[in-house]
């Protein structure tokens, strides 16, 4: 039996079917993302809805392969909280992350700056990541909204000098059910991580 479960997000079924031909012969769940208020909202769901521990998302403008899945699911057995092999459109973690740092902030109304937020609460929480540009993906305009997520994002995080940050917001506690809190779980510290720049070049996280 599979301990993970690759969910297709999509707002248009037949979107799915080219990333499920990527990924063939591996079964997929297809989310039907249509109508959500946000981002944040359909991975909560798409959460709580994933039948085993492992969770990985992929996006309808990505077109992994099983070696793909295979090197996300290696560095989430090593200890990375959340490895993204394509920023937000292929990524993947165990629910335990989810316990331990929250579930994604609903207040990014649409889409936008959810990825920047998780970074941070991984920094905060002494978790390491894996963030790259390694799977295919094909840039589509995107059809979440993205005028509002940025003004919260300034609201709930201040930028200070070197890189350094401050909270600024505290997290809202949904209720939601994903099991009990797995303690045998131990993730790398943050110190590990790694994550790829605006300019592509490779970077160790400054977490000092």
């Amino acid at each position: 039996m599979n301990n993970y479960t690759i969910n297709i997000i999509v707002h248009d079924l037949k979107l799915a079917k080219s990333v499920q031909q990527s990924l063939n012969p591996l079964p997929v769940n297809i989310f039907n993302g249509k109508d959500y208020p946000s981002f944040s909202k359909l991975i909560n769901d798409v959460i709580v809805n994933n039948p085993t521990e492992i969770v990985i998302v992929a996006s309808y403008k990505v077109r992994p392969t099983q070696n793909d899945v295979q090197k996300m699911i290696d560095l989430i057995n090593k200890g990375y909280g959340y490895v993204a092999t394509y920023r937000f459109a292929f990524f993947g973690f165990k629910k335990e992350f989810i316990r331990r740092i929250g579930f994604f902030d609903e207040r990014f109304i649409g889409g936008g700056y959810e990825d920047c937020d998780i970074i941070r609460r991984c920094i905060e929480n002494n978790i390491s990541m894996y963030e790259s540009e390694e799977v295919i993906y094909y840039p589509k305009q995107s059809t979440w909204n993205c005028s509002v997520s940025r003004t919260h994002f300034l609201k709930k995080w201040l930028e200070t000098k070197n890189n350094k940050f401050t909270r600024l917001l505290d997290e809202e506690n949904y209720d939601y059910d994903i099991g009990m809190s797995d303690t045998n779980v131990e993730f790398l510290n943050a110190s590990h991580s790694v994550v790829m720049d605006c300019s592509k070049k490779w970077l160790k996280c400054n977490t000092e």
